[in-house]
């Protein structure tokens, strides 16, 4: 059932008593309870932690999907009811017919006291609507952002040729049609860096077996910005990327900037079809259990 957007903008505190501000429907632990002001103090008993800055977004408990993330086209983006014995709020993002752009629904880490982070985790659990499909082999659809950076320049989402160091860079997850048109789905990481051939960014496809329309499925991402020595980007940036627990994606020698300012920007997740591409119909991808950890990699 879709969501009712005509009631207020209010959402209940974690105990079940009283109300909350504008952003309780962010729980964070970690060293950034220490960091941001108190911003995120007392939601979901959260506490200090060595590890990390770890934030869950909790869709169930905002109105409206501008409520977390960065929303282009908002009317491509809502929160809906799920689920046959339980219901639970996902987020879908829809591609109309005939169109490439669906639209971005990204958290903006500057903006929630996080700065530009040099690492950053995510993992989120990621459907594609039951009838989802590609009119060709080789057709894609960008799905999730593992790391972006549009804050600096416009690099990173281009054909303006490989990043400079110091305009902007990505990192993004497509699922491609590898010939069956109809699922299951391989695995697009396209890359922005300075090392890539052409303006577009680079590719690597995955062709096997990862995504069927209608099943859920886990994707965890870990991406660590490279090292600086004075102005020279060091070939040691690295893209991690597991589905349904398993590391599909590992790789270690990306160049994205020049400066150790430029980080993390923002990230998370997007419906996009790649280049001139189209779904034939409207297309549909829901998105639940958001997490974001700030600085460590909770799986080493």
């Amino acid at each position: 059932m879709e969501r009712d957007y005509s009631r207020s903008n209010e959402v209940r505190e974690a105990t079940g008593t009283g109300r909350l501000g504008r952003r309780s429907y962010l729980k964070a632990s970690g060293t950034a309870l220490a960091t941001l002001g108190g911003l995120f103090a007392g939601v979901g008993g959260a506490t200090a932690s060595s590890e990390g800055r770890t934030v869950d977004l909790n869709y169930d408990a905002c109105d409206a999907i501008t409520d977390i993330y960065s929303v282009e086209r908002p009317e491509r983006a809502q929160l809906v009811e799920q689920g046959t014995t339980a219901s639970e709020t996902t987020l879908e993002l829809t591609v109309p017919q005939n169109e490439s752009w669906g639209t971005n629904t990204t958290f903006d880490l500057p903006a929630n006291g996080l700065g530009e982070p040099t690492e950053l985790y995510q993992s989120i659990r990621m459907r594609l609507d039951e009838e989802f499909s590609f009119r060709e082999p080789g057709d894609n659809c960008r799905v999730f952002n593992a790391g972006l950076n549009s804050k600096w320049g416009t690099s990173g989402s281009g054909t303006d040729g490989p990043p400079t160091g110091a305009d902007g860079w990505s990192s993004r997850l497509y699922v491609i049609d590898n010939g069956s048109r109809t699922g299951s789905f391989g695995l697009n990481v396209y890359t922005y860096h300075m090392d890539q051939q052409s303006g577009p960014g680079e590719e690597e496809v995955l062709e096997e077996d990862l995504f069927s329309p209608g099943e859920w499925h886990d994707i965890e991402t870990y991406v660590r910005m490279n090292t600086v020595d004075g102005t020279r980007a060091n070939a040691d940036g690295v893209v991690r990327v597991w589905v349904d627990g398993a590391n599909v994606y590992d790789r270690g020698d990306f160049r994205w900037t020049t400066t150790p300012d430029q980080g993390h920007h923002r990230a998370g997740p997007v419906a996009h079809w790649g280049g001139p591409e189209s779904p034939s119909r409207n297309s549909c991808v829901y998105y639940k259990d958001h997490r974001l950890v700030v600085g460590s990699n909770p799986r080493n």
